[in-house]
């Protein structure tokens, strides 16, 4: 971990508890203008499993191999697109698998769905066997939950600050944590402020795996606001 990792770390190891939300800005994440979409390719997929079963052609079985992945690969583009980070993983030439690595890094998927479901790309796609119907329905379900899952965490996109606070305005020991994806450089800023003094933060695509964990703190928030408790946030830090 990097000197400003581990000072957020530390922080919310610390503070969380007594940190409630006070609201924040929000807008509309700029989407791209595809012609498909996720769920498109989904449905596409589903209509060729149920042709299958009429017809026992291979070329459905792989047609729907084909479409599932093409469904995976669009939520990833629409997730870069959605955090403006679409350019840089294009100028870099980065793929399938490092789009997926970096939305485990930031905790949207886990290492377990992760592995999964490349165990069994790998052998749908490379093995130049006819897809065994149990694995193709095995990989329906793993695409149809990843593209859900990240679904959930593009919307993240449109509460782009965060600010929590420990005491109502005017409280003389009241705290400030207030966090910010800027989607205009970009970067991602993380700010506190007590009565002795305030820290800023900032992490840039410069340093990658800084920014990855910056960007995890912002997923752990969301999801502190909706659905997961203190401890789940902490284990995950």
């Amino acid at each position: 971990m990097s000197q400003n990792t581990e000072k957020i770390k530390k922080y919310l190891i610390e503070n969380l508890a007594k940190l409630e939300s006070e609201g924040g800005s929000g807008t509309y994440p700029t989407l791209p203008s595809f012609d498909l979409c996720a769920l498109d390719y989904i449905s596409y997929a589903e209509d060729e499993l149920k042709q299958h079963l009429s017809n026992n052609s291979n070329r459905n079985l792989i047609n729907c191999v084909l479409h599932l992945k093409r469904a995976i690969e669009c939520q990833l583009d629409t997730f870069l697109h959605a955090y403006a980070l679409y350019d840089l993983f294009k100028k870099r030439n980065l793929g399938l698998d490092k789009k997926l690595d970096f939305l485990k890094e930031i905790g949207v998927l886990s290492s377990r769905t992760l592995n999964r479901f490349n165990t069994l790309r790998n052998k749908l796609e490379h093995q130049y066997e006819v897809p065994k119907i149990a694995d193709i329905e095995l990989y329906f379900d793993l695409a149809s939950s990843a593209v859900s899952i990240i679904e959930s965490a593009i919307l993240y996109a449109i509460d782009y600050e965060r600010i929590f606070v420990t005491e109502e305005y005017g409280h003389p020991n009241r705290e400030v944590f207030c966090i910010e994806y800027d989607f205009k450089v970009p970067e991602i800023k993380i700010m506190w402020e007590r009565s002795n003094g305030r820290e800023e933060l900032i992490a840039s695509t410069a340093d990658i795996e800084e920014y990855a964990y910056f960007f995890k703190v912002f997923v752990l928030l969301r999801q502190r606001d909706a659905i997961v408790s203190d401890r789940y946030v902490l284990a995950k830090l």
